[in-house]
């Protein structure tokens, strides 16, 4: 199943079936350059926090990340990789307004929020794993018809 929207959306299916065989979350720190859709343009009248998830780093890495603490919950770079993965997602709640249109996008946001939060300070089993999924993806679609990501 194909979610529309930046790369790392796409992936959060796969999240469930590959945690315990994703490669190590020592990959170097990706560059500013890095983000997820570099050549994101957001329709007239799009949000803010548009340009905030195409310019996310983090959030793409996140279910390598997830993936890595299932299997190995002391890796110390998945464990920055999901903070950092957090702040970003923190950074795009503070900007979706809080307008009625977005009560449902901010409360999918909030959910996701707990989720990583949880993976940052309990062990990753794969209820966890799973509930990040689940909500990422569905975070995922509600942002879409919002912020029209290219496929």
């Amino acid at each position: 199943m194909q979610i529309g929207g930046p790369r790392w959306l796409g992936p959060l299916l796969l999240l469930g079936a590959t945690a315990a065989c994703v490669a190590p979350a020592d990959a170097p720190s990706p560059e500013r350059g890095d983000v997820a859709i570099a050549a994101y343009r957001p329709p007239d009248g799009a949000p803010a926090f548009c340009r905030l998830l195409a310019e996310s780093v983090y959030v793409d890495r996140l279910p390598v990340a997830i993936g890595t603490l299932t299997a190995d919950p002391g890796n110390r770079t998945a464990v920055e990789q999901v903070e950092d993965a957090l702040a970003e997602l923190e950074a795009v709640l503070a900007d979706v307004p809080g307008e009625e249109r977005y009560a449902d996008l901010t409360a999918g946001l909030e959910d996701l929020l707990a989720a990583v939060h949880s993976a940052t300070e309990n062990p990753v089993d794969d209820d966890l794993r799973a509930r990040i999924s689940t909500r990422l993806d569905r975070f995922g679609g509600q942002v879409q018809p919002v912020c029209v990501f290219p496929a």
